[in-house]
C-alpha cells in the first residue's frame, strides 16, 4: 500500500516546496462543477488499438488509486475516449471541437506527436490544457500545450555509444513523414553523422501507411549496413521488419522507442534501443493483471498524463469554482517538477516541460526489458 502512495508523494510536496500552497484534503470545496473533464485521444481501432486498450487499463488504475488514495480531493476527474489513431486527420479536429463544445473538456491528453500539432491550435482557441507524451517540441509552442519530452540528444549519445561498443561503423535509417519520427531523426541523426568512425549510407522516409518495402529491403541487402536506424510507428514499423526477414536479412535493427511499436517483436529478439524509462515493476503488473501480456504498451505514460492533470488542478488556487486554463497553465511546470510516478521522477527543462529519463532496452522473450549501459 505504501509503495502505491509513492507514485503521489509529489501532489503535496511540490504544491508547498515550489508553488507555497498548502494541499488540504481534508474537505471537499463546494463548487458549481467539481468534475475536471479530460479528453483522451489514443488509437482505439485498426492497428494501434492494442494501445488503446492499455490507455483504458492505466485510467482504470488511476481512478482506483486516485479514489483510495485521495477521498477528499476537490476535484473527480471523468476520462473521455475518443478513437484517433497514430495519423491526425480531418476527424482528429471533428473530434477535438466535439471535446470542446459538447463535452466541455478542461484538459485533453494523447501521444502521437501529430495529433498534438493538430489539437494545439483548438487548445489556443479553445482554452483547454492539452498535455502530450511527444516528441516533438512544437507539441507545446502554444501557451495551454505542454508535453511530456524525451531526452532525444542524449537518446542520439546512447545510441552511439553502444554501436560504437560493438564495432558498428556503418548505418542506415529509414524514417517516415510523421511529425514524431522526423522530430527524433531530427535530434538524432546529426549526433550520430558527427560521431567519429560513422558512415551514413542510406536514408529512406516513406509516407505513413506504406506497406510496401520489398524496393527499400533490396537496397538494404547490396549496401548491407551494420545497423539499421528505424524511427518507424505501425502498421509501417511491422511492415519493414516483416519485409526484411522475408528478404532473408538479419541486420540488427534500433532506434528511439521504435522496436517497442512492433506488434511481433520475436523478429527483432536481442536486438536494442534507447527508450523512455519504464513503467516501474510493481505497476507494470498491476497494469497488465489478467491481460494474458507482459508488454504495457506505454500506458504508463498515460497513467502519469493523468497524475500530471489531477495535481495541477488540485494545486491550482480559485476564488470561485475551478481554475482556468490559464491559472492552470501558469503553475504546471512547477506543480510538475519532482513528482513521483510510474516512470520515476520527473524534472521540468527550461521550457516548463516535464522531462524523462533515457534507459537501454532488449527485446527479451518478446518484450522490452530495461539494461544497464
Amino acid at each position: 500500500m505504501e509503495r502505491k502512495r509513492k507514485f503521489w508523494i509529489g501532489v503535496a510536496g511540490v504544491a508547498v516546496a515550489v508553488a507555497g500552497l498548502a494541499l488540504t484534503f481534508s474537505g471537499r470545496r463546494e463548487v458549481d462543477d467539481n468534475v475536471v473533464r479530460i479528453g483522451a485521444l489514443f488509437p482505439m481501432s485498426g492497428d494501434g488499438a492494442i494501445f488503446g486498450e492499455y490507455a483504458k487499463r492505466a485510467e482504470a488504475l488511476f481512478q482506483a488509486d486516485f479514489a483510495r488514495n485521495f477521498p477528499n480531493a476537490k476535484y473527480r476527474y471523468e476520462v473521455i475516449f475518443e478513437d484517433v489513431g497514430f495519423n491526425a486527420d480531418k476527424n482528429t479536429i471533428t473530434v477535438v471541437r466535439k471535446l470542446s463544445s459538447i463535452n466541455k473538456i478542461d484538459a485533453l491528453i494523447n501521444y502521437v506527436s501529430g495529433v498534438a500539432l493538430v489539437v494545439m491550435p483548438e487548445a489556443e482557441r479553445r482554452g483547454f490544457i492539452q498535455l502530450a507524451y511527444a516528441a516533438d517540441p512544437r507539441a507545446a509552442d502554444g501557451r495551454y500545450s505542454f508535453r511530456i519530452a524525451p531526452d532525444l540528444v542524449r537518446a542520439g549519445e546512447m545510441l552511439y555509444a553502444r554501436m560504437s561498443r560493438r564495432g558498428v561503423r556503418r548505418i542506415t535509417f529509414i524514417g517516415t513523414n510523421r511529425a514524431a519520427s522526423v522530430a527524433m531523426l531530427a535530434e538524432i541523426k546529426p549526433v550520430l553523422e558527427a560521431s567519429p568512425g560513422m558512415e551514413i549510407l542510406d536514408h529512406f522516409t516513406v509516407n505513413p501507411g506504406e506497406r510496401d518495402f520489398a524496393i527499400i529491403a533490396q537496397r538494404i541487402a547490396r549496401n548491407r549496413p551494420d545497423m539499421i536506424v528505424m524511427q518507424l510507428l505501425n502498421p509501417e514499423a511491422d511492415m519493414f521488419v516483416r519485409a526484411l526477414a522475408n528478404a532473408g536479412l538479419s541486420i540488427p535493427i534500433t532506434g528511439f522507442q521504435s522496436l517497442g511499436m512492433l506488434t511481433d517483436k520475436s523478429l527483432v529478439e536481442g536486438m536494442f534501443m534507447v527508450d523512455d524509462a519504464s513503467a516501474e515493476q510493481e505497476f507494470a503488473i498491476r497494469l497488465t493483471r489478467d491481460a494474458g501480456r507482459t508488454d504495457t504498451y506505454y500506458g504508463e505514460y498515460v497513467y502519469t498524463m493523468l497524475m500530471l492533470v489531477a495535481n495541477a488542478w488540485e494545486n491550482t488556487y480559485a476564488d470561485e469554482g475551478k481554475p482556468t486554463a490559464r491559472q492552470v497553465a501558469a503553475k504546471f511546470g512547477a506543480l510538475s517538477d519532482g513528482l513521483e510516478t510510474p516512470v520515476g521522477k520527473l524534472r521540468v527543462d527550461s521550457t516548463g516541460n516535464p522531462v524523462v529519463a533515457t534507459v537501454y532496452k532488449e527485446i527479451r522473450g518478446g518484450m522490452p526489458i530495461t539494461v544497464k549501459e
